[in-house]
């Protein structure tokens, strides 16, 4: 499976959203920096003190959230966490931002970074006065480092994956998060991400339009956990399923709305605006595209634009689609875009297959 959003054309609002995005949080920077170092460089290093520098960076980070152009966030807590307790927090990884969608959940949390975030000379200051650990220190002196924290209340995170998912699918766990969750005798507590890999994917330098989702799941207590090398596998498999369903309900084909329409730019602007029109009277083909299908392909005829057969391939990409292509304009997307679905193939008048489901429609 590909991501489809990287393979999106860089327009003039993705640069100016982008822009945008960027000088905002170049001008907090300094002043995190600047309170780091009136808090923490003149007496001694308090609770009161951390608390206050954490509680700022929580409200910078929540308003980045909040004004961030052309991008909604919805926090999911239906087990009614209220992160007053310390633990181990684990979440699958897709994209830079993924810390920022964790650190407007609580103040009261600790990041586990990689080397490549120490490295980044501007914001080195930022973690070393937020206590946050790099992880090439290794998960003994981890364990020292987090315990006292932990017993304070705060949440530690840890991506399992040890790196961003391109694609958006559940990679390999590591035992990191598992080990440190049974070597400190503290609850694990699940999170998810969906979205914030369309936004900005892995690779990508430009923010896309979309909506994030963050949910908050049920806390695994330390009493009756499994062996960490084992609960890591039961994890993955956990996240891999319940990641499906959130895929499932979500990735219809009113989410892929904005991504047709901006990968229609590569067959030209009249394309686009004739897709956006088309999108927008037949309420983005949804009676015809979403729902569950039994079949391994299903055969779009009748699609002179091709639309309906992309919107078949991005919301089943587990299915085999055929499509027509009487404009020429999926071939010219999948000519331009690195990431053209894999499952889509171009085919002028598809004859029937076995198993295969016929979609008629005039578009």
């Amino acid at each position: 499976m590909t991501n489809p959003f990287i393979g999106m054309p860089v327009t003039l609002r993705r640069v100016v959203f982008t822009a945008l995005s960027a000088i905002v949080y170049l001008l907090q920077v300094p002043t995190a920096i600047l309170l780091g170092i009136v808090l923490f460089a003149f007496g001694k290093k308090t609770d009161r003190k951390r608390e206050i520098y954490h509680r700022y960076i929580n409200a910078i980070y929540r308003l980045d959230m909040k004004i961030m152009p052309g991008v909604k966030h919805h926090i999911e807590n239906a087990h009614g966490e209220d992160f007053s307790k310390g633990g181990i927090m684990i979440c699958n990884h897709q994209s830079f931002l993924d810390s920022m969608c964790l650190m407007i959940l609580t103040p009261k949390l600790l990041i586990a970074a990689n080397d490549n975030v120490w490295r980044n000379i501007v914001i080195r200051n930022i973690l070393k006065f937020a206590d946050f650990y790099p992880m090439s220190k290794g998960l003994a002196e981890g364990a020292t480092h987090f315990r006292k924290f932990i017993d304070k209340g705060y949440l530690v995170v840890v991506f399992p994956e040890g790196e961003r998912s391109q694609n958006c699918d559940i990679l390999r766990f590591h035992r990191g998060a598992f080990y440190l969750a049974e070597e400190l005798q503290c609850d694990l507590l699940p999170v998810f991400i969906h979205g914030v890999g369309h936004v900005m994917p892995k690779g990508c330098a430009w923010l896309n339009r979309g909506k994030i989702l963050i949910e908050v799941g049920k806390r695994i207590p330390a009493v009756g956990r499994r062996e960490y090398a084992v609960l890591a596998k039961e994890m993955r498999h956990f996240y891999n399923a319940h990641y499906a369903e959130l895929r499932q309900k979500i990735e219809v084909s009113r989410y892929f709305n904005y991504c047709v329409q901006g990968l229609y730019l590569y067959a030209g602007c009249m394309a686009a605006w004739q897709v956006k029109r088309l999108l927008g009277l037949h309420d983005c083909y949804s009676e015809l595209v979403d729902g569950q299908f039994v079949e391994d392909t299903v055969i779009v005829k009748g699609d002179k634009y091709g639309v309906v057969g992309l919107l078949f391939a991005l919301v089943h990409n587990d299915k085999q689609v055929i499509s027509d292509d009487r404009r020429g304009w999926l071939s010219a997307i999948r000519q331009c875009c690195q990431s053209f679905p894999p499952n889509l193939s171009i085919v002028t008048n598809p004859e029937v297959c076995a198993n295969s489901r016929i979609v008629e429609c005039d578009s």
